[in-house]
């Protein structure tokens, strides 16, 4: 099972956050990008088990498309 999650840097709260996910239910911020990364790893697996009802291994796709305040 393959997961893509996209993170961006929000300029005005100065924070690291997903801003687009197909793994359901994740939704995390952080102050540095080394610890969302960090965050997702933690929560991750039990969001695949949990919302997808899958237990086996899987792989998470990280993209960095943007900063927030620059796509308005």
């Amino acid at each position: 099972m393959d997961f893509k999650v996209s993170i961006g840097w929000d300029k005005e709260a100065h924070v690291f956050l997903i801003v687009q996910s197909n793994l359901d239910g994740l939704w995390l911020e952080a102050p540095t990008r080394d610890a969302l990364v960090e965050k997702i790893r933690d929560v991750a697996p039990e969001l695949v088990s949990h919302n997808h009802g899958y237990r086996g291994p899987f792989s998470i796709e990280l993209s960095e498309p943007l900063t927030l305040s620059d796509a308005a």
